[in-house]
């Protein structure tokens, strides 16, 4: 996984790995402390499904605990069928988007 960090948001890209390795290896980034709302580019990974974005819930409590936010990117799922506890989107563009409106929302006390 490679990580870019501007202006407070980290984009984090995995590499050609499968969910599990990639939700590993963002949990012990993650773990290190957060810090800055995080984009995770999960465009390269080949096995993802519903079920292992339900894997991500720890990920998304620790970031909503942090009032940061945490943005998925991925394609080839039922974006009807994401749990509503994690943001997932299916471009870099909307992630952005995501982010600054989440952060309008915290400004206002939502």
């Amino acid at each position: 996984m490679t990580t870019e960090i501007t202006d407070n948001i980290t984009f984090a890209t995995t590499d050609k790995e499968n969910m599990e390795q990639s939700v590993s290896s963002i949990l012990a980034f993650a773990e290190r402390g957060i810090t800055t709302h995080l984009i995770l580019n999960l465009l390269s990974v080949d096995d993802i499904n519903i079920k292992n974005l339900k894997n991500l819930k720890p990920l998304a409590k620790m970031y909503k605990k942090a009032n940061k936010s945490l943005v998925i990117v991925c394609q080839d799922i039922d974006f009807t069928e994401v749990p509503e506890f994690i943001n997932v989107v299916p471009t870099i563009i909307e992630a952005n988007d995501i982010i600054a409106m989440e952060d309008i929302e915290r400004d206002l006390g939502f």
